[in-house]
C-alpha cells in the first residue's frame, strides 16, 4: 500500500529521498522513460517497493490533459439494481463525452479497494462500496479525487430513513467522508430531498421544478429525476457550489445553508431582470433596496 492508513502518504519525495536519487529520476521509473540506468532504475523500483509507493496516475493524466474516464466502483455487480445504476451512469457518461470504466471489489478490504482506486487513473470516483471506510475515504480526499458516494433506500422505504439511519450512520463512523462536502442528496429512486452537513432532518427539501413557472408535480410524481435534472445539471450545480450556500454563525456554531429550489429560482429570476434594467431604473431600484434595508436596521 502507499503508506499507513491514517498515517502521511508515500509521495515521489520520499522514493526519491530512500533512493539517493532526484524527484525527475524517480518519475523516469515510474513512467518508463528509458534515460536511466539499469542499477539506478532498480535502485528505485527497490525503494518503490520498500515503501509501498503508488504513483498518483490521477495528478500525471491531469498535467498531461489526457484525462477523461469517470470510474464505478462498486462491492458486487449482482442484482438489477447494480445493472440499471451502470447503464445510467453510462448513458451520462456518452451525453458528457467521458469515458466509463467499472471495478468490482468482491468482498475486497478497504486497503485493497483503496488501491485501486488511487491506481486506476480516473478522473473522478463513483463509490458504492462499504469496505472504504474512514481512514482509506480520507486518503482519497489527500490526492484531490473527485469522490461521489452513492446508497439509495428501496423505493418502498421512506426517504426520511435515509437520513436517520444511513447517513446518521455515516456521521458516526466516517466523519471523513464530509468535510469538504458540498450538498447532501437523500433519496429511495423515487422520493428526493437536498440540505447540507449541518441540516437537520426537516431542513432538507425537494426539488420541484426546473423553471419558476412550472406547475406542481403531481402527487405520484417521481422527484428524483427532476432534482437530477434541475440541480445537478453542471451549470446549476455550479452557481448553487458558488453562489447560493450560506455561512450562518448567528447561532453560535456554523451552520452550512443551501438555497432551496424556490430560492433559487426566484433570486436568479430577480438577478436576470436586473441585467436587462437600463442603467438609471438599475440605480433606482438599488437606492429603494437600500431605504429599505436601512428602514428595518440592516435587517431582513
Amino acid at each position: 500500500m502507499n503508506g499507513q492508513a491514517g498515517g502521511d502518504i508515500v509521495t515521489i519525495h520520499d522514493v526519491a529521498r530512500e533512493a539517493g536519487v532526484s524527484i525527475s529520476t524517480v518519475s523516469n521509473v515510474v513512467n518508463g522513460v528509458n534515460k536511466v540506468s539499469p542499477r539506478t532504475r532498480e535502485k528505485v523500483l527497490r525503494a518503490v517497493h520498500l515503501l509501498n509507493y503508488i504513483p498518483n496516475v490521477n495528478a500525471r493524466m491531469l498535467k498531461t490533459r489526457r484525462c477523461n474516464t469517470i470510474g464505478l466502483f462498486v462491492s458486487s455487480i449482482q442484482g438489477e439494481y447494480y445493472t440499471l445504476l451502470a447503464q445510467a451512469i453510462h448513458r451520462e457518461c456518452i451525453r458528457a463525452g467521458v469515458q466509463m470504466s467499472i471495478h468490482v471489489g468482491n468482498n475486497s478490504t478497504g486497503e485493497e479497494v483503496y488501491a485501486v482506486i488511487a491506481s486506476s487513473g480516473v478522473a473522478g470516483a463513483i463509490i458504492m462500496d462499504e469496505a472504504l471506510d474512514g481512514p482509506w475515504v480520507e486518503r482519497l480526499r489527500l490526492r484531490g479525487l473527485p469522490l461521489v458516494f452513492i446508497e439509495l433506500k428501496r423505493y418502498d422505504q421512506h426517504v426520511d430513513k435515509a437520513f436517520k439511519k444511513n447517513y446518521s450512520d455515516y456521521l458516526d463512523t466516517i466523519p471523513q467522508l464530509f468535510h469538504w462536502n458540498a450538498l447532501i442528496l437523500l433519496s429511495n429512486g423515487v422520493d428526493a430531498k437536498v440540505g447540507s452537513l449541518t441540516s437537520i432532518m426537516e431542513h432538507f427539501s425537494r426539488w420541484k421544478r426546473l423553471q419558476e413557472e412550472d406547475p406542481e408535480p403531481k402527487k405520484d410524481e417521481p422527484l428524483l429525476p427532476i432534482l437530477l435534472r434541475g440541480l445537478l445539471n453542471k451549470e446549476t450545480l455550479l452557481d448553487v457550489v458558488e453562489n447560493f450556500i450560506l455561512y450562518d454563525r448567528t447561532e453560535g456554531e456554523v451552520q452550512k445553508i443551501v438555497a432551496r429550489n424556490h430560492q433559487y429560482l426566484g433570486a436568479n429570476r430577480v438577478i436576470d431582470k436586473f441585467k436587462n434594467m437600463g442603467e438609471q431604473s438599475a440605480l433606482e431600484l438599488l437606492a429603494a433596496i437600500g431605504n429599505w434595508l436601512n428602514d428595518r436596521g440592516g435587517n431582513v
